[in-house]
């Protein structure tokens, strides 16, 4: 460690660790007697047997799949193993193992944020160092958005895998360090816990990109720029760096096989003909600015959020959001020369949010675990900004502290009680039930109720679990029925599909599902529905209308061809 932290005071780096560390511990530690929640707690880990099956080569080969999660994290399985074979299922020591690493990854912050003050030099003080970095990771850390990863045992991939990273990324930084004379065995240490990272959870196989970043706007070690310019070897660059992307890009390749090829329990990834390229790239971008700005303003936080609906507010606002995340990008490439460190952060945050923007998926709402490594670059950036500028200004020292300590207050009570949610499965869906939005989406709902009442019949409450499940019935009939007085078939086939996977449906239901394919313009589907529908009520002259018409239809579009 005083090799690590040399020349500077070891002892007061060390004692504003220690107090960085006991706050965050003291916000978080109920979460130790907290229980497992039915939220894929129990295909992580309580009936997952990536976990619980004896250890075999076949095995082994499961790890690289899909079947237990949608993307690629052999290293966290891992992780999770030694803590069932320690521990079984003893939710404290799962949720320990969270806390633990997010505590961790709370100290790492904290010495990369020393480190970056250290080489931006500006002859500051070692107190108002510690002071700055302590504040900085201090606010991160208890920032309400870290509830979910920390509080939830599911969410352990998010601190486990920043970890990994933040210890490269403080080895990177020692190893372009002036005073170092071991600075190949640095970048190897770097280039080796980049690699953990990426088997742990892909969403940091970006971090190649920050580190070019980084060499170009803070260390200034590129081919291209300074009065070295052309005489440092490309080759060697390029190597070095290929030496953290080579295994992102493996990483990414396995994550998208398993999520196309072997899903294994989720749906499949939606392809371009069902979410166009156009509405990717407008998700991506209002994803990027809702990842940046909800730092500012977390509040109604919830773990349940459905694929986005396309309405006009909808659209409007995520216009917005792509435009300024869009603006400040341009704006911070713009001063790239004369701001280096401004566009290190912003651009450095862009694509560190990358994995975060759902571009493989249906469009949504980033959930709150997505902000944890990505707002580490943007914290970070406030920091370094922070340290810059105090004592430059007018701006008071103390004054500044002081706003900067009662921040850390108020996001360390609102944590408190955003950790609250996830005591139990039902005081999670409770709380979830009570969210302002829940309404909004009746398959999300309805599907919300259905993980309750299968918590309930589990836990020896069979009528309660009756109950949920008629009103998640319920809820579905009624999603369906308003979608098809708006027209909105699309909707009504989808909220079909759920309630006959989850529920089953009548053959009248089964009927109506050919009508709404025919007004979908689908008559070959249709006819395949009514198909089945025939069998089962051969005298109803409905079906048999809607066969007439879907045989018509198809025989019209023969006639085109």
């Amino acid at each position: 460690m005083r090799t690590l932290l040399a020349p500077v005071r070891t002892q007061l780096v060390l004692v504003g660790g220690l107090v960085l560390l006991l706050g965050v511990l003291g916000v978080y530690w109920p979460v130790l007697d907290y229980d497992f929640v039915r939220w894929d707690d129990d295909i992580s880990v309580t009936q997952n047997p990536l976990i619980t099956e004896p250890w075999s080569v076949e095995l082994a080969g499961q790890l690289w799949g899909g079947d237990q999660a949608m993307r690629f994290k052999p290293l966290h399985w891992m992780a999770g193993r030694v803590v069932h074979e320690y521990w079984g299922f003893d939710p404290r020591a799962w949720h320990a193992f969270n806390l633990g690493c997010h505590a961790l990854a709370t100290g790492l912050f904290y010495l990369v944020l020393w480190r970056m003050m250290v080489d931006a030099g500006e002859g500051a003080g070692e107190a108002k160092r510690v002071v700055i970095a302590g504040l900085g990771a201090a606010i991160w850390a208890v920032h309400p958005l870290r509830a979910e990863p920390v509080a939830w045992v599911t969410g352990s991939t998010y601190p486990f895998t920043t970890c990994w990273l933040l210890g490269s990324f403080l080895c990177y930084l020692k190893g372009h360090a002036r005073a170092t004379k071991a600075a190949g065995g640095w970048l190897a240490a770097a280039a080796g816990l980049a690699v953990a990272g990426y088997a742990s959870y892909p969403i940091g196989v970006t971090y190649g990109l920050w580190l070019m970043a980084v060499d170009t706007w803070w260390l200034g070690v590129v081919p291209w720029r300074g009065a070295a310019a052309g005489r440092r070897p490309w080759g060697r660059w390029l190597m070095k760096h290929a030496c953290f992307m080579l295994p992102a890009l493996a990483a990414v390749a396995i994550t998208l096989w398993a999520r196309f090829v072997t899903p294994g329990i989720f749906s499949e990834a939606p392809d371009i003909a069902s979410v166009g390229l156009g509405l990717r790239l407008l998700a991506a971008g209002s994803a990027l600015g809702y990842l940046g700005l909800s730092v500012l303003w977390p509040v109604q936080l919830t773990p349940n959020l459905p694929p986005l609906t396309w309405s006009a507010a909808t659209v409007g606002s995520m216009l917005v959001l792509a435009s300024l995340a869009v603006g400040a990008l341009g704006w911070a490439f713009g001063r790239r020369e004369k701001r280096p460190r401004t566009a290190l952060f912003v651009w450095g945050f862009a694509v560190i949010c990358l994995p975060s923007l759902g571009l493989t998926e249906r469009p949504t709402w980033p959930v709150d675990r997505y902000t944890y490594l990505p707002q580490i670059v943007l914290l970070g950036g406030v920091a370094v900004f922070s340290f810059h500028r105090l004592g430059r200004t007018k701006i008071s020292r103390a004054g500044a502290i002081g706003l900067a300590m009662g921040l850390l207050i108020m996001a360390g009570v609102a944590t408190r009680g955003q950790i609250a949610i996830w005591r139990d499965s039902r005081t999670l869906f409770t709380s979830m039930r009570d969210h302002p939005g829940f309404t909004d989406r009746p398959g999300q709902q309805a599907h919300v109720y259905l993980m309750w009442a299968r918590f309930e019949i589990a836990g020896g409450h069979p009528q309660k679990g009756a109950d949920l499940t008629n009103t998640a019935q319920q809820v579905y009939l009624d999603g369906i029925n308003a979608a098809v007085k708006r027209n909105d078939y699309s909707e009504a086939l989808l909220l079909l599909n759920h309630l006959e996977y989850h529920l089953g449906i009548t053959p009248v239901m089964k009927r109506e599902r050919g009508y709404w394919l025919l007004q979908s313009g689908r008559p070959a589907d249709a006819q395949a529905v009514l198909r089945e529908v025939m069998a089962e009520m051969p005298a109803d002259e409905r079906t048999i209308l809607l066969w007439r018409e879907a045989t018509g239809q198809l025989n019209q579009m023969t006639v085109d061809l």
